[in-house]
C-alpha cells in the first residue's frame, strides 16, 4: 500500500538519496550500503565543465515502523582553470522515515553543512555552470547550506479495477533552507527562500493476457519563498509545476521496455521591482529497453530527447539535446550487486554546440 507513497516521499519530500536505486520505491525493511562513481563532462562551445563524485548510501530498518538512511557524495567540480576547482563533500543528508500502520509515511531529514562556502569568483562560475539545468549534472549542489525537510505521504489501493489494480497517492512537505555566505571576498549572507511541495500520483498495474504493464502519472507543485541577500529581498515569490508519465511492460520475458515523459515548468519570480527572469520549461522524453544479448549482464539501452526553454534571453537559454545510454546490471554474489553505464548527449544551447559524456557505476551490498 505504501509503495506509491514512498515513491512520492522520495521524489518530492526529503530525498536522502541523490538518484534512485533499486528498492527506492519500497519502505526500508532490511539494511543495505551502496557506493557509486559519477563522472560527467559537458562542452558548450569552448566552455568545458566537469564533475566527478563518489556517492555513498546507507539505509536500514531500525524497527518494523522506523527506518533511517544517509547519503554523502564527495565531489570535484571544474570549469576550465585551476582556480575554478571545487573539492568537497556534497549532498550530505540524513533522514528518518516512519511507517504508520501502512497508511501514512512520515519523513524528517536534513542536509548537514559539509565544509566552508565563500567561493572565489572562479569557483562561483563553476557552481553556476554545474547548476545550469541545461547541462544536466547530478550531485551538483556544492554549497554547504543547512536544510531541514519534513513531510508526509499516503496512498490508497483499489483491486480489480478492470484488468488490474489502481493506486492513488498524495504527499506534502515543507523544506527549510538555512543561510550561508556564498562569496569569499565579501562578508555577505544569502538566505534562500523556503519551499512548500505538494505531489499527486496514480499507478495502474494491468494484467494483460500475455504480459504485465504498469502505467504511472504524477504531478507536483512547489512554492518558493523569497530569497534575501544581506537582509534585502532579491526575489519575493515563485512556483514550479511538474508532471511525469511512464509506461512499462515487456516485449518478451527477457526484454523489458519503459517509455517515459516529464515536464518541469517554473514561473518567473517577482523581485522588489517587479518580475525578474522568465518562465522556464524543461521537457524530457525517453525510451528504455532491455537488450536480448548477454542476458547475465542484464544490458539495456536508452534513447531520449531533452528540450529546455526560458530562464533568460530566449536564444541563449534554449537547448535541444539528444541522449544515448548503454548500461548493465549484474548480481556479483549472494548479497552483492553491480551496475555500470555510459552515456553520450549532443545538441545545441543557444547558438553553440553542446556535447556531454557521462560514466556511472555502483556496488550495492544487501545485508
Amino acid at each position: 500500500m505504501l509503495v506509491l507513497a514512498t515513491l512520492l516521499a522520495r521524489a518530492a519530500l526529503c530525498d536522502g538519496t541523490a538518484g534512485r536505486r533499486p528498492g527506492d520505491y519500497q519502505f526500508i525493511r532490511g539494511h543495505d550500503i551502496a557506493a557509486g562513481l559519477y563522472a560527467r563532462s559537458v562542452w558548450v562551445g569552448e566552455t568545458h565543465t566537469a564533475l566527478a563524485a563518489l556517492p555513498l548510501y546507507y539505509s536500514g530498518a531500525l524497527t518494523e515502523q522506523l527506518a533511517a538512511d544517509a547519503a554523502v557524495a564527495p565531489a570535484f567540480g571544474y570549469a576550465g582553470s585551476r582556480e575554478s576547482i571545487i573539492a568537497r563533500a556534497s549532498d550530505l543528508r540524513l533522514r528518518l522515515s516512519y511507517n504508520l500502520k501502512n497508511a501514512v509515511l512520515f519523513t524528517l531529514g536534513g542536509r548537514i553543512p559539509a565544509g566552508p562556502n565563500r567561493f572565489s569568483q572562479q569557483q562561483t562560475i563553476t557552481q553556476g555552470n554545474l547548476s545550469a539545468r541545461q547541462l544536466d549534472f547530478d550531485h551538483s549542489y556544492l554549497y554547504a547550506s543547512p536544510d531541514v525537510c519534513a513531510g508526509a505521504a499516503s496512498s490508497l489501493s483499489f483491486s480489480d479495477i478492470g484488468p488490474g489494480d489502481l493506486s492513488l497517492g498524495l504527499a506534502l512537505s515543507y523544506l527549510f533552507k538555512g543561510p550561508f555566505h556564498p562569496v569569499d571576498d565579501i562578508d555577505a549572507k544569502f538566505d534562500p527562500g523556503d519551499e512548500i511541495n505538494v505531489a499527486l500520483a496514480a499507478e495502474y498495474a494491468a494484467l494483460l493476457p500475455d504480459r504485465r504493464a504498469t502505467f504511472t502519472i504524477d504531478a507536483g507543485y512547489t512554492y518558493f519563498g523569497k530569497d534575501r541577500f544581506e537582509g534585502v529581498d532579491t526575489t519575493h515569490a515563485g512556483g514550479k509545476f511538474n508532471w511525469a508519465l511512464s509506461a512499462a511492460t515487456t516485449l518478451t520475458d527477457a526484454v523489458p521496455v519503459l517509455l517515459s515523459a516529464a515536464n518541469f515548468v517554473k514561473g518567473a519570480q517577482r523581485d522588489r521591482y517587479g518580475t525578474t527572469g522568465k518562465n522556464t520549461s524543461d521537457l524530457y522524453v525517453s525510451l528504455r529497453a532491455g537488450l536480448p544479448v548477454f542476458k547475465a549482464l542484464a544490458p539495456y539501452g536508452q534513447a531520449g530527447l531533452q528540450v529546455y526553454t526560458g530562464g533568460g534571453p530566449a536564444e541563449a537559454m534554449k537547448a535541444v539535446v539528444g541522449c544515448l545510454e548503454l548500461g548493465i546490471a549484474r548480481r556479483l554474489g549472494e548479497r552483492l550487486f553491480g551496475t555500470a553505464a555510459a552515456a553520450f548527449d549532443a545538441g545545441t544551447m543557444g547558438n553553440e554546440a553542446r556535447i556531454g559524456t557521462a560514466l556511472t557505476g555502483g556496488l550495492e551490498y544487501r545485508f
